[in-house]
């Protein structure tokens, strides 16, 4: 298989893969194992397949379950998800990176979400409204700060015994 179109397969299983995870736990409120495999992915794949993955997942589940403009603002943050995640991988040992990438990320999601949006709810940066916004979100940031943390928690070790097993298959080229 040539290394493009290892590639392409790679993102597309992966796609496949955050859109279940995506569509599975919908009707529970920020519990995502979602957040969680865009951080392991992007861990043990970088960003070239990460980004992609995250993104098609990302306009998939939009196509499935509503476009809106929140779609776009999912967008640009997984994006930079990914790109942190993709770029602390040599800062610390797996998996405390990547819970503390997950609670940064979780912790803060909900106010980026909301400055982001802020155009499409407020007309414009009306911040004595951003920040009650934000706060009456908090406790929803904090369920999709402990659900990632508990999703990382348990997919690590099975998706790192994947990631050995696949790295010592043989690679044709």
């Amino acid at each position: 298989m040539t290394k493009t179109l290892h590639w392409v397969a790679m993102t597309g299983v992966l796609t496949a893969v955050m859109v279940v995870a995506r569509l599975f736990v919908h009707p529970w409120p920020n519990v995502t194992p979602f957040t969680a495999l865009v951080i392991l992915v992007a861990w043990y794949f970088g960003w070239r397949i990460a980004l992609p993955a995250a993104s098609l997942a990302v306009i998939l589940t939009g196509l499935l379950l509503g476009m809106h403009p929140v779609v776009m603002v999912q967008l640009i943050l997984y994006a930079g998800l990914v790109l942190i995640t993709s770029g602390s991988r040599h800062v610390a040992d797996e998996k405390s990176m990547a819970l503390i990438v997950g609670l940064v990320f979780c912790l803060t999601y909900g106010f980026w979400t909301t400055i982001l949006q802020a155009p499409f709810l407020f007309g414009g940066f009306n911040w004595p409204a951003i920040w009650s916004y934000w706060l009456a979100g908090l406790s929803f940031d904090f369920a999709h700060c402990v659900t990632t943390f508990m999703c990382v928690i348990a997919l690590f070790h099975p998706f790192s015994r994947i990631m050995t097993m696949y790295q010592k298959l043989p690679q044709k080229t």
